[in-house]
This record gives C-alpha cells, structure tokens and sequence, in this order.
C-alpha cells in the first residue's frame, strides 16, 4: 500500500475533528440553539473550589481532572448567577481554577467527545435520529496543541482505481 503526505494540520484547541463539510449548515443550526448545559471548571485548585460548591448544596461530578456542576432546571439567567458565584468562590479563597459554561454548541459537543475515557468519540446532531450517523469524530491527538502531519494510504482497486483506503496522522510528531 502506497502512504502519502497529504499536509499538516495545525491544532490550536488540543482537538482534531473529521467529518464531511456538507454538514457546515448543522454545526450552525445547533450552535444558533445552543442552551447552557453545565458548568465546567478545572485547574490547580479546582477539587477545592468543587468542595465549597457541594457544601453549598450544589451537585459537583468529576470526569479526570475536570469538574461539572450541572446546576439542574436553571435557565441562561440562572447558570450566569452560578458561574458568577463559582468566580467569587475561586477569588475569596485565593484559588487558582477556571469556569466555563458549558452548552450543547458544537464547541462544547467535541470538548465531551475528546474529554471521555477514550479521549474521543463520536459528534452526534442532537436532532438526528438514532442510527443516522455522527456529524464528525473528533479526538485529542497526542500532545494536544501542535502540527500534526497527515497521510492517506492508497490501494488500486478493479474498476474503481487508484483510492485513498485509509487516513493516518501522526499524533506525535
């Protein structure tokens, strides 16, 4: 089999993802009804920070170093008063963490899929039927930000021709 250089794709938000561009109006669809889903929070001292939130009564979940509180039946209203008292816990303690909201953007869906035990998966459309396919699979390649070269594996086949048959990239370059 015949490995060729494509090109090299540069990755700035730790995230490769690989779907068919067709879908550009999806992506957009979804992040223009985007709803605040959790907020995410993580750094240094972000297990101190999730402790002051469970003693205020909130629901905190830990995924690797990453902490979600879910804040269930709040509104955008509701999850900017929480992100707002997340910040003025990290600052009166001195701590060192960091608060994202988190929505069902297609941002935040590819953060999920790279942030799971498998550092990827699947970029599903939440109005898509079950069994229609993944709008993209996205991944945390190797060291995450960086370069990374691309190579398509060539095969001839009878009455098709000459054909890409697989994609590599090399994560740790």
């Amino acid at each position: 089999m015949e490995r060729v250089l494509l090109g090299s794709v540069a990755v700035d938000s730790g995230q490769i993802m690989i779907g068919d561009p067709c879908y550009r109006a999806e992506y957009e669809k979804i992040d223009a009804e985007a709803k605040p889903m959790r907020v995410r929070l993580w750094g240094r001292d972000a297990e101190a920070v999730a402790e002051t939130l469970r003693g205020k009564g909130l629901e905190v979940e830990k995924n690797k170093h990453t902490f979600y509180v879910t804040g269930k039946g709040l509104d955008a209203q509701g999850y900017a008063t929480l992100i707002e008292e997340t910040e003025n816990a990290i600052q009166t303690a001195g701590h060192l963490a960091f608060v994202y909201l988190d929505t069902t953007s297609t941002r935040d869906l590819v953060f999920n899929a790279t942030s799971s035990a498998n550092l990827g998966g699947e970029v599903r459309s939440p109005s898509w039927p079950p069994g229609a396919g993944a709008l993209a699979v996205a991944f945390a390649p190797g060291l995450g930000d960086g370069v990374y070269d691309v190579y398509a594996c060539y095969k001839d086949l009878p009455d098709w021709g000459r054909r890409i048959v697989r994609v590599e990239i090399d994560c740790l370059c």
